[in-house]
């Protein structure tokens, strides 16, 4: 595959697990977490921790400067030519 069309495929993956990582982290703000900084859901069974919300926002900063980093070297390349 071409070198070009793969990082940008990556890049594109990258903003996407960006997203999806930063609504992860705002619906998890939402939630009425107790003293203890879980949140039993009774419907599924699940507990939510309170500390989840920091590691999705580093897992979607960590997503976004990486495709920051693939566009800008996509860009700098395409402008060399």
């Amino acid at each position: 595959m071409n070198a070009p069309i793969t990082k940008l495929i990556i890049g594109a993956l990258s903003i996407m697990l960006s997203v999806a990582f930063g609504y992860l982290a705002i619906a998890y703000s939402h939630l009425p977490f107790n003293s203890a900084g879980r949140y039993f859901d009774a419907g599924t069974g699940i507990v939510f921790h309170e500390q989840a919300i920091i590691v999705f926002i580093l897992a979607g900063l960590t997503f976004f400067f990486a495709a920051t980093i693939i566009f800008f070297r996509l860009w700098k390349h395409h402008h060399q030519k």
